[in-house]
């Protein structure tokens, strides 16, 4: 078996990732569950296009995450080194007509958190600053699927809701690139895609032309 723990920072404000949809849980901010379901999505994303058809992906999916009558063989757990600080995302302007996206956040990302005076609907709370390590226990035999979900989910995903935007970016420095340069960024994508198991598929090939 292997052990792997990861430091993870959260590096935007997460919106959700609760137990309730869209709410902040101030207990338990990071969800293993949660995290299991990102990295079966990403798997799908990366080694899952190898498969040659639909039913070898839902068997091999299953043989590593789970299914409804098979447990998964990762083992995942968290433990939360720090909760962060939560607070509202908007506040009302000078004339207290309508709530305004505080000015540190991008309007595009998080305008449907915003809240509404006439719905007399309150801001939705985020949560910055909260860094916690991941630790996945998995046998040899799934290590190159487990590696390559991790990397993918880290490097392209998040938690929480609005990812696609931005909200809930993740931080690994074990597997970020060196630096912001391109040339390193492009070398550490190439390497990943080439030598980490991910390989050259439809699904991320596609998006070595925007490198």
């Amino acid at each position: 078996m292997i052990a792997k723990i990861y430091n993870i920072q959260v590096i935007t404000p997460i919106f959700g990732g609760g137990v309730k949809a869209s709410e902040n849980d101030p207990v338990t901010p990071i969800r293993p569950s949660s995290i299991r379901g990102h990295l079966r999505f990403w798997w799908r994303a990366t080694r899952g296009a190898r498969c040659k058809n639909v039913a070898e992906l839902r068997q091999r999916e299953g043989e590593i995450w789970g299914t409804t009558e098979n447990p998964s063989k990762v083992t995942t757990e968290v433990s939360v080194i720090s909760k962060g600080n939560s607070y509202a995302c908007a506040e009302l302007e000078p004339k207290g007509r309508y709530f305004r996206v505080k000015r540190e956040f991008p309007q595009y990302a998080i305008f449907p958190f915003q809240g509404n005076t006439r719905k007399n609907e309150m801001p939705a709370n985020c949560t910055s600053g909260i860094i916690f390590n991941l630790k996945l226990i998995y046998s040899h035999a799934d290590y190159q699927d487990v590696d390559a979900a991790v990397w993918a989910w880290v490097n392209f995903g998040g938690l929480g809701s609005r990812t696609r935007r931005g909200c809930g970016a993740l931080y690994c420095e074990e597997l970020a690139p060196r630096s912001g340069d391109s040339s390193d960024i492009k070398a550490w994508y190439s390497f990943h895609l080439n030598n980490s198991w991910v390989g050259n598929n439809n699904i991320i090939g596609g998006c070595r032309e925007s490198i």
